[in-house]
């Protein structure tokens, strides 16, 4: 994925650069771990980190974006923000992935894309009258969790719920001094939303590529036309200047299971006022099968609604790096995060070309799509979602649990079956993709079991993929191997990997790492690839790079990775060889935090702490300017663990104990940490904690 996350650290236009300048980097930065030579001092984590390994015993989580000292960051819009064109209109919830696209032949001005994920029920709840001016429906029902709502009520609510989602693009200016401003009331200003076309048919979005001729037979009537986008995550840059945004978790919003023809049984659930934004969209009608997708958005054109491409697969998508190479075919690399979730590869049928500008977005539209099978020794092959493919399951005795979720058959939605008999029994039923789908489109609305159904390895949670600017390897973030109700990894390729040193006897405790792949040839249409471990999670002290759960990823222009970490408030501590805490919103590893990593040289794969978020909050989309000059980053679900922090009196910090490794690695020894009892982030003066993006830029 090209985000312009090229950071070229180099001093600008009377401003000082985030990093040294790229030849003093090569000389100077990494040589030994001091924060002098890193170009910034790395901030404070609970956990002991190279290079000083410090036993702290007291740790104080802190309710703020912590930045190296040499740097300083400004609030540029929050959830609830007025500064569109029409005053109904206001930034929307959990912000995540970001993209900045230049106005002129600089930096000083441009387009901020920003995704709107989901709702974080409690906070939102709590706060939308105060930020965003109006009382919920059902209010008080919904803060007590007592009562039954009526039916406008429920709709109104769903609505919400669907508004707050999707995108947003922003009109920014930078003044004299250096800081980014919004453009209030720009005609570039605009939301993207999942209920956008519901009462207006203008306002939809368009699909193409293979299951749109599924859409048609759909019962909603709108054929190939689509209400809104939902669940947007994370997304990429195509090099003719258009974002593509990605629907992730919309299994909890619509229905996901389909049959043989692609089709979704929308009756099946209904909207839950409590569990809420589970199954938000049902309520209200939405076609399942026409959410999962990836979307093309142009910021620059405020009349474009945007499409769903189809033929890139319906999926828990997570983002898409693309790989742009003159006259070859356009590749996009793509992750499925669930739990055993896909690798996947798409490669258009006709070539890329740069003069063809907007028109290359139909590559989109027409092509094959391909999921990693890996191997043992490190080897892996493409294989292609077609019908002809073959039926050829791995093994589950390979996974957690001992089976595989595979296509319900005469029925629909999924099935598990074992290793043995079972397996054998469905390989005898069915030989080819032919047999389980009627259509090359309701191969693609299935993605996730078809890929399963033709050997595709259940992954990690594959989170972000990114190309590498240089060589063209893609790092992708693995960020969890354990198992749930969704699927399981396979074993036998990440589990192990995951693994830390096991001096301290903990056990397995899988918690992400990044691997590396590598094309046959470094031809990016190869059909077979190799991959190995970049880096490890884990405790740094016992063999991990010293965080967990990554995530979100992007390159500067020294080919240094940038990653940020994925700890869920919901997260039991891992490892904890004490009693679990009753309160374990920043587990063991501490909050959130963007890490920088050489990928080459000696520190190749070793991580240093560059940024911390605010108490229940993660950090995501990081985008460069191309000048270097400005960082966007993405804050998150600010107190989703505990709500709206009102006042220290009411919700005071709760003090839980961690037993650490020792930094001699022979022991252990406890530490207190002081962890806020929900957030007020980006305020400073008790208001509510509010989804935010911020821009970060050297003092």
């Amino acid at each position: 994925m090209q985000r312009r996350a090229f950071v070229e650290f180099l001093a600008a236009a009377g401003a000082a650069s985030l990093l040294p300048h790229p030849t003093r980097a090569s000389q100077a930065a990494f040589v030994a771990h001091t924060g002098q030579q890193l170009g910034f001092t790395p901030v404070a984590i609970p956990v002991p980190h190279a290079p000083t390994f410090q036993e702290i015993a007291r740790f104080e989580v802190q309710d703020t974006l912590v930045v190296p000292r040499e740097y300083r960051y400004d609030v540029l819009v929050a959830w609830g923000d007025r500064v569109f064109a029409d005053p109904n209109d206001y930034f929307g919830y959990n912000n995540d992935y970001t993209a900045f696209l230049p106005l002129g032949t600089d930096d000083s001005e441009g387009l901020l894309w920003v995704n709107h994920e989901y709702v974080s029920r409690d906070p939102w709840v709590d706060t939308f009258d105060v930020v965003v001016g109006m009382p919920l429906p059902g209010e008080t029902i919904l803060r007590n969790r007592n009562g039954r709502l009526s039916d406008d009520q429920k709709r109104t609510l769903a609505l919400l719920v669907l508004y707050d989602q999707g995108g947003s693009v922003v009109h920014l200016r930078r003044d004299s001094g250096g800081t980014y401003r919004v453009v209030k009331g720009s005609p570039y200003n605009r939301r993207i939303t999942g209920m956008q076309g519901f009462d207006n048919p203008a306002q939809q979005l368009e699909s193409d590529g293979p299951a749109a001729a599924v859409f048609r037979k759909g019962p909603d009537g709108l054929g190939t036309r689509i209400i809104g986008t939902i669940g947007n995550c994370a997304g990429g840059l195509t090099p003719w200047g258009t974002i593509l945004t990605c629907e992730e978790n919309f299994q909890i919003q619509v229905v996901e299971a389909v049959d043989a023809d692609g089709q979704t049984d929308n009756a099946r659930v209904g909207f839950d006022a409590f569990s809420f934004p589970k199954f938000a969209g049902v309520h209200l009608g939405l076609q399942g099968n026409k959410y999962g997708w990836v979307v093309e958005i142009d910021p620059r054109r405020p009349d474009a609604q945007g499409v769903k491409h189809t033929a890139l697969g319906r999926f828990r998508h997570e983002n898409v790096a693309i790989r742009a190479e003159e006259g070859k075919p356009l590749v996009c690399y793509m992750g499925d995060d669930r739990t055993g979730g896909h690798t996947w590869k798409y490669v258009s049928r006709n070539l890329y070309r740069t003069a063809a500008g907007a028109a290359n977005s139909a590559l989109l539209a027409d092509g094959t799509l391909y999921v990693a099978r890996y191997e043992l020794d490190g080897s892996g092959r493409w294989v292609p979602l077609a019908l002809a493919t073959a039926v050829d399951p791995i093994d589950p005795a390979r996974v957690t649990g001992g089976k595989l979720l595979l296509p319900n058959r005469p029925g629909g939605g999924a099935q598990e079956v074992g290793t043995g008999a079972p397996l054998k029994r469905f390989k005898q039923q069915f030989k080819t993709l032919a047999d389980l789908y009627e259509s090359e489109g309701a191969v693609l609305i299935d993605a996730f079991l078809a890929a399963n159904a033709v050997g595709g390895t259940p992954a990690a949670r594959p989170e972000d993929l990114e190309v590498h600017p240089r060589d063209g390897s893609v790092f992708i973030a693995y960020t969890s191997g354990r198992a749930s109700a969704d699927g399981a990894p396979d074993e036998t390729i990440f589990t192990t990997a995951f693994q830390e040193a096991d001096t301290d006897k903990r056990g397995k405790a899988p918690h992400g790492a990044i691997y590396r792949l590598f094309e046959q040839n470094n031809e990016p249409t190869a059909l077979r690839f190799r991959w190995v471990t970049f880096a490890v999670s884990g405790e740094a002290i016992a063999g991990g790079a010293g965080f967990a759960f990554p995530d979100n990823l992007c390159f500067d222009a020294d080919a240094n990775l940038w990653m940020c970490t994925d700890i869920s408030n919901d997260n039991e501590p891992v490892p904890n060889r004490l009693s679990a805490p009753d309160h374990v919103t920043s587990g063991l590893f501490g909050s959130n935090t963007v890490w920088f990593m050489p990928t080459s040289g000696s520190q190749a794969g070793q991580a240093f702490p560059f940024a911390t978020g605010p108490a229940g909050a993660e950090l995501t989309g990081p985008t460069f300017t191309a000048d270097g000059r400005t960082l966007f980053l993405a804050v998150q679900h600010p107190g989703e663990g505990e709500g709206w922090r009102s006042g220290n009196a009411l919700k005071p910090e709760k003090q839980t104990r961690y037993e650490l490794l020792s930094a001699d690695g022979k022991g252990t020894f406890v530490q207190t940490r002081l962890v806020p009892f929900g957030s007020n982030f980006p305020s400073t003066d008790g208001g509510p904690p509010k989804p935010c993006v911020v821009a970060i830029r050297r003092r």
